[in-house]
């Protein structure tokens, strides 16, 4: 059976725009950086705001020269300052946070000279206030 679509009828999807939202990881799944390092990519969804339900895309990198980063996001999400140990990627989906977001202009592909859009990038994560996890049980 065919399936019927007009692109026409359907509604560009901007980024939110830049500000802070308090939202929840959904999905995190470990991979390999193209330098081969490991890192875990993450989707966000904003909640409890006119954008809630949308969707930020962030990935923590475990590169030696990002760790300060890595750090900063696990302690916003739980872990302690004297936090040493493992993680698991599956450990970071529930945890929530105020994300920062900026919106990153365009660019084009030199090699290509296809233009990408407008995108959403986490340029902060904060704890979010206490108690707020047990608001989304």
């Amino acid at each position: 059976m065919p399936l019927s679509i007009d692109f026409s009828e359907i509604p560009s999807l901007e980024p939110v725009p830049a500000g802070t939202y308090l939202a929840t990881i959904i999905q995190a799944d470990e991979g390999e950086s193209q330098a081969g390092n490991p890192k875990v990519d993450l989707r966000w969804k904003i909640i409890g705001s006119e954008f809630d339900g949308r969707l930020v895309f962030d990935h923590l990198s475990f590169a030696p020269t990002a760790l300060w980063r890595t750090k900063l996001f696990l302690q916003a999400v739980g872990y302690g300052n004297g936090f040493a140990g493992t993680i698991e990627a599956e450990d970071l989906v529930g945890k929530v946070a105020n994300i920062t977001v900026a919106v990153e202009t365009g660019r084009t592909n030199p090699d290509t000279g296809e233009t990408y859009p407008d995108r959403n990038r986490i340029v902060k994560v904060k704890a979010a206030e206490a108690g707020v996890e047990d608001l989304l049980s």
